[in-house]
């Protein structure tokens, strides 16, 4: 699992650290990039992040947006093992607390289920890359 430095980014990934979800995708949860050669994995992207200002100069709350999605490399047809991680995935995030250093957790809602189709892996064209997702928002008010 990659390190981040922002705390909701730390709780998310903490998070995901899930028996079951590592079951279905073996090579592991990274932020933004999957290491060389994996098959089987959870990306992280964070899209957006907007913070809510009153009259104080911190912020009321933040509300980030990510692209969590179970990644799977398949040769012979429809993977079900990225439907389940998604699925898995949804269990973990959508409406489940986080513990988050420094700040209170408000909700975590799946606001958009992703499935994009198939796409040809660059190295070899027998090869289907298949994605499976949403995009979780995630709501935090600092301590």
């Amino acid at each position: 699992m990659a390190n981040p430095i922002d705390p909701v980014d730390a709780a998310l990934l903490a998070k995901l650290n899930d028996p079951a979800l590592a079951a279905l995708m073996p090579d592991g949860v990274f932020f933004d990039l999957s290491p060389p050669n994996a098959k089987r994995f959870v990306l992280v992207t964070l899209l957006l992040a907007v913070p809510t200002h009153g009259f104080d100069p911190a912020p009321l709350y933040e509300t980030s947006i990510y692209l969590v999605e179970a990644y799977g490399l398949s040769s012979s047809g429809p993977d079900a093992g990225v439907n389940e991680a998604a699925d898995r995935i949804y269990e973990l995030l959508h409406r489940q607390p986080l513990t988050i250093a420094g700040a209170a957790h408000m909700q975590t809602l799946r606001t958009r289920r992703t499935r994009p189709p198939a796409t040809v892996d660059p190295q070899d064209a027998d090869l289907r890359w298949q994605r499976r997702g949403g995009h979780y928002e995630i709501s935090v008010s600092p301590i």
